[in-house]
């Protein structure tokens, strides 16, 4: 049974895509939010496989939503539903972690569909005439899919800008272990500083470069 749960603020959509998949046999509803915090906190309360995430929430933009989600949960597979369909904005959200972007005039059947394939960690590309090549996830390094999730955890806090001990407090671990998890990081995408893993995660489109 694949799990999901849904965050948009306009109840419309959510009752639209809860009676969506009331239908599936194979997917069911595990929660709902109306806002950013509200995202975060649901994930918390059960275990859910496809976040179906719509970008416009109030408390808390949807791109920082999934930022966290990606720390916090990283087996938690995050759909973008949104009506902006530039190209740039679609990349950018997939190198940020997202697995599938998709535009609220695609049909239901694509969104299920999506839904099936990245719970089953496949990729998933819409069905388009001519599908730009901006669907598709960044070619970029991949040895951080060998990151264990707390590892992973650690590695996504630490490239986005957040302290040993700004992590040791968001993941409840002492500054020793944070370091624990940083020298194995480093290891595992065969890398020698703190300064590398920061630059393997620009490379990977895993995070924006700063000014």
């Amino acid at each position: 049974m694949i799990r999901v749960c849904i965050a948009d603020d306009h109840a419309p959509v959510r009752e639209a895509i809860r009676t969506l998949l009331s239908y599936e046999s194979d997917i069911v509803l595990v929660g709902e939010a109306a806002d950013g915090p509200a995202v975060l906190d649901a994930l918390q309360h059960v275990i859910c496989d496809v976040l179906v995430l719509d970008l416009s929430l109030p408390g808390m933009t949807g791109e920082e939503v999934l930022r966290r989600v990606r720390a916090a949960f990283p087996t938690v597979r995050v759909i973008i539903l949104s009506m902006n369909a530039a190209e740039e904005f679609a990349e950018h959200l997939l190198g940020l972690g997202a697995s599938v972007y998709l535009t609220k005039d695609q049909s239901q059947e694509e969104l299920m569909d999506a839904v099936r394939a990245v719970a089953q960690g496949q990729p998933y590309l819409p069905r388009l005439n001519a599908a730009p090549s901006w669907w598709l996830p960044p070619t970029k390094p991949r040895q951080h899919a060998s990151l264990e999730p707390r590892e992973y955890q650690v590695f996504l806090l630490f490239v986005n800008g957040q302290s040993i001990p700004e992590i040791s407090r968001e993941l409840d671990l002492t500054p020793g272990i944070v370091y624990q998890h940083l020298s194995r990081i480093e290891a595992k995408l065969g890398v020698r500083s703190p300064e590398a893993i920061l630059r393997y995660a620009r490379d990977a489109g895993l995070v924006e470069e700063r000014c």
